[in-house]
Parts: C-alpha cells; sequence; structure tokens
C-alpha cells in the first residue's frame, strides 16, 4: 500500500448516521492510532484500555447524547480496511452485526492498523500528519482541532506547517463574515485589531461543514475566539425573538471566576445582526444548532 492509497482509503470510511447527522466515532478512533504511532506505541491496543479514551472523546467531542458506544468502531472499522482483530471469526456478533462489549473485555481482544498500514505510518511521520489533519478537517469544526490533536497524543513541533493550507473559499468566507458583522464579536463587540487586521475574530458555523453545512454567511456568526470555542461546543446557542436572536446559555456551564460568570451572563443578550438583512442566521442552520450541537437544557434565568 502507498501512501496516496492509504488517504483515498481513508477518505472512503464509511461514517454511520443518526437522525441526519455523521457519526465521530470511527474518525475519533482512528486519531487514537494515529497518536499511537506518533507516539510509538504497539501496533495493537486492548480493547479495554481503549474504551475510556474513546468515551472520552466521544462525549467531548462528539454530539450530545445519553449513550456513548466506542465498542461500535472498534469492529465496523474493519470494513474499511483500515482495522484489524486478530481472531475476530471466533468473535460473536449482535443481530445488528456489532461485537458484544463484555466479551471483548473478557477475552482481552487487542485490535489496530493492519500491519502493513502501522509499518507505512511509522516510516511516513509527514504521512501521518497529512491524515490526522485530513481526518480532522473533512469531521470536525476548526475550533475543535486543537483539543482533538491534545487528546488523541497527536504532539509535534513542526505540524504548524504541514496542516493543511486555508482554501481561497474558505478565506474568503471569512472575510465576508467578519465584514458583515463589522470586524467585531456578534456575541460581546469584542473588535481588536492589529494593524488592519482583526485580532483573535473568526466565523463560525452554525451548522458544521462536516455535517453538510455551506459557506453562507447565514450559515455563520462573527465570534471571538472564546465565543466560538463556546459555540461549537455547545456552550452557548440561539434562540429566535421579535428582532432577531438572543444568545442562550447551557445550564452546564459552571465556575466560579468573574470570567465565567461574564458568560453566564451573556444568557438573554441580543446577538448582532449582519449590515445585509437577507444574510441574518438562517432559522434552519440554528435549529440545527440548537438539536445538535447545544447542550440542553438551557439556563432558567428569564431574558429580558
Amino acid at each position: 500500500m502507498t501512501g496516496a492509497e492509504f488517504l483515498h482509503r481513508l477518505a472512503r470510511v464509511r461514517t454511520g448516521a443518526w437522525k441526519g447527522q455523521r457519526a465521530p466515532h470511527k474518525p475519533l478512533l482512528l486519531l487514537l492510532a494515529l497518536g499511537r504511532v506518533v507516539q510509538g506505541r504497539r501496533r495493537l491496543v486492548a480493547f479495554s484500555s481503549i474504551e475510556p479514551e474513546l468515551r472520552r472523546l466521544l462525549v467531548k467531542f462528539g454530539p450530545p447524547r445519553d449513550a456513548r458506544h466506542p465498542v461500535y468502531p472498534f469492529g465496523r472499522l474493519r470494513n474499511d480496511g483500515l482495522w484489524e482483530i486478530p481472531g475476530d471469526g471466533l468473535l460473536a456478533t449482535t443481530s445488528s452485526g456489532n461485537l458484544h462489549v463484555k466479551q471483548l473485555r473478557e477475552r482481552d481482544v487487542v485490535g489496530g492498523f493492519p500491519r502493513e498500514v502501522h509499518q507505512l505510518l511509522a516510516a511516513n511521520p509527514s504521512l501521518v500528519v497529512t491524515a490526522a489533519e485530513q481526518l480532522l478537517a473533512r469531521h470536525f469544526p476548526p475550533s475543535h482541532h486543537d483539543g482533538l490533536r491534545a487528546a488523541a497524543g497527536l504532539r509535534w513541533d513542526w505540524s504548524v506547517t504541514q496542516r493543511y493550507p486555508e482554501q481561497p473559499e474558505s478565506a474568503a468566507f471569512r472575510t465576508h463574515v467578519l465584514d458583515e458583522y463589522g470586524r467585531r464579536c456578534s456575541i460581546c463587540d469584542f473588535d481588536a485589531h492589529l494593524g488592519d487586521r482583526a485580532l483573535g475574530l473568526d466565523a463560525v458555523r452554525l451548522k458544521w461543514s462536516s455535517h453538510g453545512g455551506p459557506n453562507d454567511v447565514s450559515n455563520a456568526l462573527a465570534a471571538c475566539l472564546l465565543h466560538q470555542r463556546a459555540l461549537n461546543r455547545g456552550a452557548l446557542g440561539l434562540q429566535p425573538d421579535r428582532s432577531g436572536y438572543r444568545v442562550l446559555v447551557s445550564d452546564k456551564v459552571a465556575g466560579s471566576s468573574p470570567a465565567t460568570a461574564r458568560l453566564l451572563d451573556l444568557h438573554g443578550r441580543p446577538v448582532s445582526r449582519p449590515r445585509t438583512p437577507a444574510l441574518a442566521p438562517s432559522a434552519s442552520f440554528v435549529d440545527w444548532h440548537r438539536k445538535w450541537v447545544f447542550q440542553t437544557p438551557p439556563r432558567l434565568e428569564e431574558m429580558a
């Protein structure tokens, strides 16, 4: 297998869906496996060892839901030709084709990249970087990338120069969004500049591009880096009202610092509107974010 063949196979990984939302299970397991290559760890890892790591990533970076199923990708990734479980022919499966969690734990079943793939990656560090960046770009919003790299053990001093360059249309999209919102955060009005460049401001999609969200201003807000991260993690959401939208703060946000208090105080604050009324956030994208990203329930305080 060549590096190009591996990347092609990686791009064709089939991800499941739940109520129309792409499941992140396989990409997260692949990122953990790539991290093991970077760290020089063994090719095969016991399910019982990687299960809690994968569960933590599903809780932190997956969609809000009650059930987490690390067993799904551990078995299903075999169908994509990127995962091996020695002796898997002796393992029983459920009616839906999944492996049984209990037997994986009790038998100390191991899995990992096929030997050919592992050897290819171990001999080509730049291929590991490219593969990780491909997974991140395809399946997760940009504000999650640094957190995922750290959580998966994907640490390299030279990674910044190896990352996928921003595509021209993405740069144009960001500029359009920031210009529509007067180059200030639509949540808190932060508008710092360094020379003629906005400092710490970005365009944040309401419906993620990894889930079919378009590069439309109506699918975005201008946000400072704090509130970009808060929107993408579901700490903040939007609530329509007569004049546009107001900020929702999740009741799961907690802390005792003055900075946390300022975040909590955003609940009910009006969201700035773009200068072109037709480019205001679309209700369909706001609803998607509220359903799939926002960490319900919202705070109970009455909105002003």
